[in-house]
């Protein structure tokens, strides 16, 4: 307004003011949109983190009702099941697999329903693997009594979660284990 009084001849003080309203008008909007917000920095469930971990966040009653018996399915050894698919485990749930797999991807965070599998299998192998009184049962064995069809899904899935092949971990587990006792 001042400007337009005085037609364009602008004295010093009004362009230092010109420009302290500026920069107090940028810091005074800038400080709200910037102040942190600790929901940015919570953890993201990760790699390895076992479907009881995982936290369910804000989930409609049916799909609690369905992470219970998933979950239950689960603790009673369902993944144990050879050729265990998620079409299978959601009919003996009673629920649709459209339903479990929304819950198991959406909700649980898992990549895949074998994914999901793994959570569960992986951590039984690993403490067969590691005990010594079962050194004499053969990684197929292991890995069929756990419900994989074949050897090679159970390596891969192995090596995909602890870097190291299901012999390789054993002879570590065993060598660790030998000399703890000496």
């Amino acid at each position: 307004m001042i400007e337009l009084l005085l037609r364009g001849a602008e004295p010093d003080w009004l362009v230092f003011l010109n420009v302290f309203v500026i920069e107090v008008l940028t810091v005074g909007l800038a400080i709200p949109l910037l102040r942190l917000n600790p929901e940015f920095f919570a953890s993201v469930p990760g790699r390895g983190t076992s479907a009881t971990d995982r936290e369910a966040g804000d989930l409609s009653p049916t799909e609690l009702v369905l992470k219970q018996a998933l979950l239950s399915a689960m603790s009673e050894g369902a993944y144990q099941q050879s050729g265990l698919n998620i079409r299978t485990l959601a009919e003996q749930l009673g629920h649709t697999e459209h339903q479990l797999r929304k819950l198991i991807n959406g909700r649980l965070g898992f990549r895949n329903f074998s994914a999901f599998l793994n959570s569960y299998r992986i951590p039984d192998a690993k403490k067969v693997l590691a005990d010594a009184e079962q050194v004499r049962k053969p990684v197929l064995t292991i890995a069929l009594d756990l419900g994989y069809g074949s050897l090679g899904p159970f390596n891969r899935a192995f090596k995909a979660a602890t870097d190291m092949t299901p012999t390789e971990y054993r002879q570590a587990a065993l060598r660790s284990k030998d000399t703890e006792n000496e």
